[in-house]
């Protein structure tokens, strides 16, 4: 590792966090790695649990998703005031990406959020537009 890496800040992991499970899948519960950065800024403990309440909800929505690294970096320039937020969510034979801007760390993640339920749906429908256009013929 370089010494770039080794300056980026504290790292806060958590392994797993238990999320509801869908109905689907009643009797489990889905577990997911999260792992939380900060850039710029100490990570608090409520950044955490606004992380982990606003990012069930990617979960819920696919649960094969099994890691959410989640960066947060905090402006320099004091006249940009506000935060970034980069999560990158892994899933077997997929990875999505999304970054959102905001005056602070939720409304950045309300936009991440958006962002990567957007890609997560239009993936599914694809692959089951895919998957029920092979049998017509």
């Amino acid at each position: 590792m370089g010494p770039k890496t080794r300056s980026a800040g504290p790292e806060l992991t958590l392994f797993p966090f238990a999320l509801p499970a869908p109905r689907s899948h009643v009797g489990r519960e889905a577990l997911v790695d999260l792992v939380l950065k900060a850039r710029g800024l100490d990570l608090t403990q409520r950044m955490r649990k606004l992380a982990e309440q606003k990012l069930a909800k990617i979960a819920r929505l696919d649960p094969r998703v099994m890691r959410l690294e989640v960066e947060i970096v905090g402006a320099h320039n004091p006249r940009l005031a506000g935060a970034q937020v980069e999560v990158t969510c892994h899933r077997p034979r997929r990875t999505f990406r999304a970054r959102g801007e905001g005056d602070d760390v939720g409304g950045a993640l309300d936009q991440v959020v958006e962002r990567l339920e957007r890609q997560i749906t239009s993936y599914g429908d694809r692959l089951r537009t895919r998957r029920h256009a092979g049998g017509v013929g």
